[in-house]
C-alpha cells in the first residue's frame, strides 16, 4: 500500500482554488488501486472541497503562526510525514496540493529505493480532462525549476531516520526541500531523483523575510555549514 499525503489549503483566491481542485482530481483519477490518498489539515480548516476518495484528517497541531508568529498558518512537514507513514505498509510521501501526477509517476515505486526526490516541469493552464488525455503543454524553460514538490520514503527508512530530519521545518516556506534533499543524500546512496511532476506555471513571490522563511533558512544554513557542504546530491 502506497500513501500519498497532501496539505489541503482552503484558498480564497479562486484561481489557486481551481488549480488545487484540478490537481487533486487528477491524482484521484491516476492513482493505482493500491494507493491511499490522505489529506491533513488543522482541526478548524474547511476541507469540504476534497473528493470523498481522499481520507481527510484534521489532526495537525503544530501551527507556525502560533509557535513562532509566522505570517501564514503553515504546518511542519515532519508532522505530516509522521502521520502519513501510518497509512502505508511500504511507501509513503508528501506532494504539494497543486502538483499534477500522471499514471506513469507511480511506476517509479516498482524499483525499491530508500527515498524519492521529485522535481517538476512547469506547464500552461490545463483542465482535468485535458491533463488526463495527455494534452499537456510545457512552457519554455519549465524543466529547469530548482525546487522539489514531493518526497517519498520507504517506511522502514523513514522510521529509522526520521529524527535526523529537523522537526521544525515549515512546509510552504523556503529551503525545507533543500534540507530534505541533502539529508536524504547524507543517509543513503540508494535514492531516486526525477523530474516526474507537473505544475501549472504562475508567478510566485517568496517572502524570505517572514518568520517562517527565516526559521527554515537558519536550520538549513546551520546544517549546510556543519554537514551539508560535504554532501553531493544527485541531479534530475
Amino acid at each position: 500500500m502506497l500513501a500519498v499525503a497532501v496539505n489541503y489549503t482552503d484558498f480564497k483566491n479562486p484561481l489557486q482554488k481551481l488549480r488545487q481542485k484540478t490537481a487533486i482530481e487528477v491524482l484521484d483519477a491516476n492513482k493505482p488501486d493500491d494507493c491511499r490518498l490522505v489529506a491533513f489539515s488543522f482541526p478548524d480548516e474547511d476541507v469540504s472541497g476534497l473528493p470523498t476518495a481522499v481520507l481527510t484528517h484534521r489532526t495537525l497541531t503544530r501551527d507556525s503562526s502560533e509557535l513562532i508568529g509566522n505570517n501564514r498558518r503553515l504546518p511542519y512537514i515532519s508532522q505530516i510525514l509522521d502521520k502519513a507513514s501510518i497509512y502505508c505498509d511500504r511507501y509513503f510521501g508528501f506532494v504539494n496540493s497543486d502538483i499534477l501526477l500522471t499514471k506513469e509517476f507511480f511506476n517509479v515505486f516498482d524499483t525499491e529505493y530508500d527515498a524519492y526526490i521529485f522535481y517538476r516541469t512547469e506547464i500552461a493552464e490545463v483542465t482535468t480532462s485535458q491533463f488526463l488525455k495527455g494534452d499537456i503543454q510545457p512552457i519554455y524553460g519549465g524543466d529547469s525549476h530548482e525546487g522539489c514538490d514531493a518526497f517519498f520514503f520507504n517506511k522502514g527508512f523513514w522510521l529509522s531516520n526520521r529524527t535526523k530530519f529537523n522537526r521544525n521545518l515549515i512546509v510552504g516556506e523556503t529551503e525545507w526541500d533543500t534540507f530534505y534533499r541533502y539529508m536524504i543524500a547524507a543517509n543513503t546512496d540508494h535514492y531516486y531523483v526525477g523530474r516526474d511532476l507537473y505544475h501549472v506555471y504562475h508567478d510566485a513571490k517568496w517572502d524570505t523575510k517572514s518568520k517562517g522563511a527565516q526559521n527554515n533558512a537558519k536550520i538549513w544554513e546551520e546544517f549546510y555549514d556543519s554537514v551539508g557542504k560535504h554532501i553531493k546530491v544527485k541531479e534530475p
